[in-house]
């Protein structure tokens, strides 16, 4: 984390073999005793095969986990994921593009008076939160007063309720839920490699679809990446291909170590890599 500047994000990989959540679990309670669980980011869960294998004694495991974190939560950035597909309809238009209603109150367990409070209206109109129970208020604002009467020719009174207008961007809030091909597979990684080495190398290479994924909701066109497990040099191999889709400039640092990886890998993995630059 002292190489990582402030707000900048970190993802750890880890499989649960076996049905042995303890791995896991384990994992958190050392990244919350060394990064502070304050900076805790979001767990993401990644099919990593097309199907399940029978390498369990319960449930057939076919997803692995990635545990993000940040050296300071307060500074963090995530930007869109520009591949994601939305489901929203964005039916009105107006002079900065398409858009969608979404309503302005929201129902939540943790219910504060603070947003709980009237609007009124152009004409006259006064609106509040719509409760399930107004025996029990459970819907806020999104929006604080303050921010209300600042952005308040952004609301659209209609039907009875208070909407904003959620205008259409290019990709959509990053999903935890890493599922479709798009995030790859276990054997998509070893294709990648073999398209390298014409040979087994690795036995479960990470795909190079799966970091151009995290490399795109956490780094702009010049940001940089260390991988301290640099294994058979996925992540420089994404962002190579990144940059060469975007026009990026990212940078990469690799490190691993071991006289085997020194001596037998690292060189064929140079060799394979580098040259596509």
């Amino acid at each position: 984390a002292r190489l990582v500047a402030d707000g900048g994000l970190l993802y750890f990989h880890i499989g649960d073999k076996n049905n042995q959540f303890r791995e896991s679990q384990n994992l958190v309670q050392v990244l919350d005793s060394t990064l502070g669980a304050e900076n805790y980011i979001s767990q993401l869960v990644w099919k990593n095969k097309s199907g399940g294998g029978n390498d369990s004694e319960f449930f057939a495991q076919d997803h692995e986990y990635i545990f993000c974190y940040s050296t300071k939560r307060s500074e963090a950035t995530l930007f869109e994921d520009p591949e994601a597909e939305v489901t929203t309809s964005y039916n009105r238009n107006d002079e900065h593009g398409a858009y969608a209603l979404e309503r302005l109150d929201k129902q939540s367990i943790r219910y504060s008076a603070s947003g709980d409070f009237v609007i009124t209206g152009p004409d006259g109109t006064e609106y509040r939160p719509r409760h399930k129970d107004p025996a029990a208020p459970n819907a806020t604002w999104r929006w604080s007063e303050t921010k209300v009467r600042k952005d308040f020719a952004q609301l659209v009174f209609e039907s009875g309720n208070v909407y904003t207008k959620n205008y259409k961007k290019d990709g959509a809030v990053p999903r935890s839920l890493l599922v479709d091909e798009r995030f790859g597979r276990t054997r998509t990684g070893k294709t990648d490699l073999y398209s390298l080495f014409a040979d087994e190398v690795f036995k479960n290479p990470k795909p190079t679809k799966i970091e151009r994924f995290i490399l795109n909701v956490s780094t702009n066109k010049t940001g940089s990446v260390i991988d301290p497990f640099g294994g058979s040099g996925t992540v420089a191999h994404a962002v190579i291909e990144q940059n060469r889709m975007d026009e990026g400039a990212r940078t990469y640092v690799l490190m691993e170590q071991g006289a085997h990886f020194d001596s037998v890998l690292l060189p064929r993995i140079a060799k394979a890599v580098f040259a596509q630059e």
